[in-house]
């Protein structure tokens, strides 16, 4: 009898303290501002720079797993630009030939992320859809002097570049449901390219992050 009315007192002190952990536990939609800057390498195998920013949306849900902890699912919407530079040498190393390449993308995604008091970490996958992209050619004659720029040829046929992010990113409250987010992301671009290199080429970067978001505080 005894060891009954202890077995009944041990699972009603576990239920309590699970309920009162749920019950700390906070739970709402997540709306954040994001802008994200970064540089990296294009073509890792070329020794060519590239420079990316985004502004991008995030909303979604957070799911509140006990007081302090939680896990987020997220949408990336939002605009993405991408600055290369590729510096080659042509003609017996007489000429200096560099590459400039603007592309901008409409960029869509979905990141799934851990939630640990007001740190948070992410890894998401997405899609970076291009809608103009332009390329500039210099040459440099170091022999007989002068400059030449002309604009490249793109095709319009621009492929969708698929890509794979890790976030990571701090929130500051300034009340109990805004706060400034800073951050840190790494993002790696899949070659889709296909026959027009200049629009969607293989890219790995690092970057910094700052926003503003609108969530509940766990």
């Amino acid at each position: 009898m005894k060891k009954t009315k202890r077995l009944i007192t041990v699972l009603f002190l576990s239920l309590l303290s699970s309920s009162l952990l749920f019950s700390q536990a906070k739970s709402g939609f997540v709306f954040s501002l994001i802008d994200n800057g970064g540089f990296g390498l294009v073509d890792i195998s070329e020794d060519t720079l590239v420079v990316n920013a985004s502004g991008l949306i995030q909303t979604g849900y957070i799911f509140g797993l006990s007081k302090g902890v939680g896990v987020s699912l997220v949408t990336d919407i939002g605009y993405s630009y991408n600055y290369s530079i590729d510096m080659l040498e042509d003609f017996g190393g007489n000429t200096d030939v560099t590459d400039t390449t603007r592309v901008h993308s409409i960029q869509l995604g979905l990141m799934p992320s851990f939630n640990l008091s007001r740190f948070s970490f992410g890894l998401g996958v997405g899609v970076k859809i291009p809608i103009e992209v332009s390329s500039i050619q210099t040459s440099d004659n170091k022999v007989l002097g002068g400059t030449t720029t002309f604009e490249k040829g793109v095709d319009g046929n621009y492929n969708p570049t698929p890509y794979l992010k890790l976030q990571m990113d701090y929130s500051l409250f300034i009340d109990t449901r805004t706060a400034i987010v800073f951050g840190l992301s790494a993002q790696y671009d899949f070659d889709s390219s296909g026959n027009n290199s200049s629009a969607s080429p293989e890219n790995f970067y690092l970057g910094i992050l700052v926003g503003l978001k609108i969530g509940p505080k766990l």
